[in-house]
């Protein structure tokens, strides 16, 4: 048997027999020493696909895909509440702020006349009990009430109360105000004013 053998240094092939493998020798091309060492032969290559798990291919995109990354990138990264609090500042705030400026002198954030009906004759009925100190009051109506101001309203109060056993009946000139509450626990507090009775 016999091996082909390729010196290192002048490429010249020479056939050898295996009686010569691993001798040293001189190359009878260009005379120098050289090992005659058979070719090494080439591992076996194994395929390793029918072990490896199936992939699937992604489907081919269409011409005028664009990547998740490109509308990040023209929306500025900007997370949903980042996005949220932007529109607050540039619509919302503004809308409430126009909203008050136009609403306030239109009177519509202004007190209803049958809230100040109500809390006027709850105060007027409180002030003849305690502080004219009458014995009961049967009547308190509320009469012409007119809107002065946002928080100021004025009327007449027509009531009917009795005293030492005797019904009187008359007429108060009456003032409903609403002021900041100073208790630290309410938003605003109402007041009543009640002058000039007038007997009926």
């Amino acid at each position: 048997m016999s091996f082909d053998f390729t010196c290192p240094f002048c490429k010249q092939v020479m056939q050898c027999d295996d009686a010569w493998a691993g001798l040293a020798a001189k190359c009878p091309s260009c005379g120098r020493d050289i090992l005659m060492n058979p070719p090494t032969p080439e591992p076996a290559k194994v395929d390793l696909s029918q072990y490896m798990p199936h992939r699937e291919e992604p489907e081919p995109q269409a011409d005028n895909y664009t990547p998740p990354a490109y509308y990040a990138a023209q929306s500025g990264g900007l997370s949903l509440w980042e996005r949220l609090k932007k529109w607050w500042k540039i619509v919302v705030v503004p809308g409430i702020i126009l909203v008050a400026i136009i609403g306030y002198p239109l009177g519509w954030f202004d007190v209803s006349q049958e809230e100040v009906m109500s809390t006027s004759k709850q105060l007027v009925t409180k002030i003849l009990l305690e502080k004219l100190e009458v014995d009961y009051v049967e009547l308190v109506e509320i009469r012409n009430l007119k809107k002065i101001d946002h928080d100021k309203w004025e009327g007449q109060a027509y009531v009917s109360v009795r005293v030492d056993g005797i019904v009187e009946k008359g007429t108060f000139d009456m003032t409903w105000t609403r002021k900041n509450a100073t208790d630290g626990i309410h938003k605003y507090e109402d007041y009543v004013e009640i002058n000039n009775f007038r007997d009926e």
